[in-house]
């Protein structure tokens, strides 16, 4: 963890002038816009928020709308309103994974935390899904720099629950384990109020050298009632804030409150990917390569499998000359709404941005955020245009297609759970139902006595290579198998390789042998349910090697013998 020398106190100075930050935004612009403004000093450090959500469900586009520029890496929600049949897809927030705790047995209720999904955390404690009435809690341990921070929402679901002694016992034996604290979520304690619950809460919290963030205004305006302050920050280290305060949310009757703490979060990496360029390479010496390489050996050879290896050799050597394989940074996700006129109004917006940093005034400032605004507006109707003209006259399978695509209703669960991969092997490669020896016995006995129909004997024709070249096309699948062949390889030089291919293929079914080679596959787990706990929640999925597909799906003549 990297923490400065230097540390901002938590006191009204700082207070006030987050406040005045807060205050100098439009009451018009959008959320996300106030929370980079907000975070945008302070950029660096963890930056966290909490809302009470008043149902997730209900109010996700606003959720999505908020939060999906990642400027916040933590977005801890009370009263979520999600049920264990509800999937986490349907309210997935782009770059995030979702931890809930759902309550059970009554509406309502339910906690959840939304943490961007480089940070590594795992869920340590979380109260019991049935509703009791008492307090609502999901705790997580999230590593940043080898230091463990125990970051954790609540709920009480009213301003009766005693909920005080659990509380305190869940953190007798969670704080000591950990380097830093940060709670926050909807207590239903007002602490403007001198009375029982306010004072119990604060001793509580001193106990355990913990410290409630003192100096908000009320959270809570609820019409004809009172405001209250029960939307609660606490943390173990006070001189780590940078910052914290309120902003109105328009979707709940809870302020949202946010807090940035003097912690550096682990940079985002960026995938790299290793691919093969196929656009610049020259197809013309890459079919006159292919058509030097002498098959002799492979025609001459008795092994199905050296013929196999021969031909992937050859093949791999070949592209690793024409288009080798390279590193790739996949940078960002592609923006097809992005328009030259869009591009233009970046442009002016980041050269204003520079403006105001070289010469900070409020007469810059202004055009730099009418520019942003303008800026956010055009790609939000941008991109609603482009997904709708884009749906407007596709098939539901099409559809869907394009959705997942753009990220809908792709999970972003996380399996928490460490799964042992020999054991995943043993699992896959063990049949459902093993006979015992008297059980086979009894069947091979009772089938040798059966009298077989009548019928001719069963052989294979040979292909052609139109038929063998027709099955390779009608492939869909771009998954690379164990051979290191793609479709990509192979459809070029089709025609060229054909007689070999057509070849092995033959050879195959003559000799009534599949190539090894042709056997193996990558076995992919996928969890049956989000966090599955046993190796039968998970199934399996196979990537065969391409030309492997073409052999299966040859059609198969009948005939006397083959010649």
């Amino acid at each position: 963890m990297i923490v400065e020398d230097e540390y901002f106190s938590c006191s009204s100075d700082d207070y006030e002038s987050a406040q005045s930050l807060n205050s100098s935004l439009s009451d018009s612009d959008p959320l996300e816009d106030k929370l980079s403004n907000i975070f945008s000093n302070n950029s660096k450090f963890l930056s966290l928020v909490h809302i009470n959500a008043q149902s997730i469900p209900a109010h996700y586009n606003d959720l999505l709308t908020s939060f999906s520029a990642g400027v916040v890496d933590s977005i801890l929600v009370s009263e979520t309103w999600l049920k264990p049949s509800l999937p986490s897809t349907s309210c997935s927030i782009p770059g995030y994974k979702l931890f809930r705790n759902d309550r059970t047995g009554c509406g309502g209720g339910g906690v959840g935390v939304y943490l961007r999904s480089h940070i590594p955390a795992d869920v340590v404690c979380s109260s019991q899904s049935q509703y009791t009435g008492s307090l609502e809690y999901l705790f997580l341990s999230v590593v940043v720099h080898h230091k463990k921070i125990l970051l954790g929402v609540l709920y009480s679901p009213n301003d009766k629950t005693d909920y005080f002694n659990t509380l305190e016992g869940t953190l007798v034996d969670l704080v000591p384990l950990f380097d830093h604290v940060v709670l926050m979520g909807d207590l239903n304690t007002c602490i403007l109020k001198n009375n029982y619950r306010s004072d119990k809460l604060l001793a509580l919290t001193s106990a355990l050298d913990l410290q409630v963030l003192t100096t908000l205004k009320p959270t809570h305006y609820f019409p004809n009632s009172r405001p209250s302050l029960i939307d609660l920050m606490i943390v173990s280290h006070p001189k780590l804030v940078l910052s914290h305060g309120q902003m109105d949310a328009p979707f709940s009757h809870h302020d949202l409150i946010f807090l940035s703490y003097r912690v550096r979060p682990p940079k985002v990496k960026g995938k790299v990917r290793l691919l093969r360029n196929f656009k610049h390479m020259d197809l013309v010496r890459l079919r006159e390569d292919i058509g030097r390489v002498d098959w002799s050996l492979l025609f001459s050879s008795d092994s199905i499998d050296v013929k196999v290896d021969i031909l992937n050799t050859e093949l791999v050597k070949i592209y690793d000359s024409h288009a080798p394989v390279r590193p790739v940074r996949v940078r960002h996700a592609p923006a097809p709404w992005l328009s030259p006129e869009i591009r233009r109004v970046m442009v002016k917006r980041d050269r204003a941005k520079c403006r105001l940093k070289r010469e900070p005034s409020l007469l810059n400032l202004e055009a730099y955020k009418k520019l942003r605004n303008l800026c956010n507006r055009m790609c939000r109707d941008a991109k609603r245009r482009y997904i709708h003209s884009t749906i407007q006259n596709l098939s539901q399978a099409q559809v869907w297609k394009f959705l997942h695509s753009i990220g809908v209703g792709e999970s972003m669960d996380v399996c928490q759970s460490n799964v042992d991969l020999n054991a995943l092997n043993s699992h896959f490669s063990t049949p459902p139902v093993i006979l015992n020896h008297l059980t086979k016995s009894s069947t091979l006995s009772s089938l040798s006595n059966l009298v077989p129909p009548v019928c001719p004997p069963f052989t294979f024709n040979m292909v052609s290579e139109e038929t063998v070249m027709k099955c390779v096309r009608s492939i869909s699948t771009k998954a690379i198998g164990s051979d290191n062949l793609s479709l990509d390889m192979i459809l070029p030089v089709l025609e060229d390789i054909a007689p070999v291919v057509t070849h092995i293929i033959n050879y195959s079914l003559s000799r009534n042998v599949f190539p090894a080679q042709w056997k193996k596959a990558f076995v992919i787990p996928l969890p049956k349910i989000p966090n599955p706990t046993s190796l039968s929640q998970y199934r399996p999925i196979s990537i065969l090697p391409i030309l492997s597909k073409a052999l299966e799906s040859i059609d198969t003549l009948f005939s006397p013998h083959l010649p």
